[in-house]
């Protein structure tokens, strides 16, 4: 899955490298995108947001916990456990259905009754459809992304070339995700006004767009330098494999392994691993 918690710029920066090289820059792209997968799977969750529909079973009718979750847009039951869903639409809100768990903090990990609900969740398996945005993101917002101050334009659904309102390159870098309308694009590659672009990724529907404004998603700065870390060290060693020593003439060389140490993983990413069901 395309998502990358780094741009090729920051590892590009890192490594010191300032020329393109089309071979170069496609490994380390992938690079990031399995350092980011590494970072999920370390973690327990992952940090770029997707769009999907999931079922819950219920247990405890007082605090249902769910995937980490931006936003629902419907929560639905099957009453009658045939499967369809065409029982009870709950509403959230103080004055609804239900409410999310934590307050005032992102992701939401549960639902709890509303104070005064007009339905009430029952116990059952697979009894709970949820439509809605699914991811950690940034940790701090329903919706963690940052204007790009762009505005973008592809003609078809099918077209892998965004259209840029001004020169996009000081801007938005490949292993970035953003966000027009309510499509997601992976960008892979950023020449002046033309971005090249996976569309409709993260469960979302690609979409023509014409001089919509588009947004750039972030993550976590720990999270993001995890993977720059990772990355860079797996680029530098991709030669060597598993070797952790060379000979050099009578010379002996210690090297780190090619992977970032489990005291640095756990310093960078131990705050995020998600701890509950």
């Amino acid at each position: 899955m395309p998502n990358a918690y780094a741009t090729l710029a920051d590892i590009k920066n890192e490594l010191g490298e300032t020329s393109t090289d089309a071979t170069r820059d496609a490994i380390l792209l992938r690079m990031l995108e399995r350092a980011s997968r590494e970072a999920d799977q370390y973690c327990l969750r992952h940090f770029f947001v997707m769009s999907a529909t999931r079922y819950f079973d219920v247990v405890d009718t007082c605090k249902l916990f769910i995937d980490d979750c931006l936003s629902l847009s419907a929560l639905t039951s099957d009453s009658e456990g045939d499967g369809t869903f065409d029982g009870t639409t709950f509403t959230q809100g103080d004055e609804g259905d239900y409410v999310f768990w934590p307050y005032n903090e992102w992701p939401k990990l549960a639902l709890m009754p509303a104070s005064i609900p007009d339905y009430f969740f029952c116990r059952g398996e697979k009894i709970l459809k949820a439509v809605g945005l699914w991811g950690y993101g940034d940790g701090g917002s329903a919706t963690p992304y940052r204007s790009s101050g762009l505005t973008g334009t592809v003609a078809t659904t099918t077209g892998t070339t965004l259209t840029a309102s001004a020169d996009a390159s000081a801007v938005v870098y490949p292993g970035q995700t953003i966000l027009i309308g309510t499509e997601q694009m992976y960008v892979s590659a950023v020449s002046t006004t033309s971005i090249t672009v996976e569309r409709g990724v993260n469960g979302t529907t690609a979409a023509a767009q014409n001089a919509a404004a588009f947004y750039i998603y972030k993550y976590p700065l720990e999270v993001e330098t995890y993977v720059l870390e990772c990355a860079k060290d797996a680029y530098l060693t991709r030669k060597l494999g598993d070797m952790q020593m060379e000979m050099i003439g009578q010379y002996q060389y210690q090297r780190a392994g090619a992977k970032v140490s489990e005291a640095r993983t756990d310093e960078l990413l131990g705050r995020y691993v998600r701890m509950v069901a």
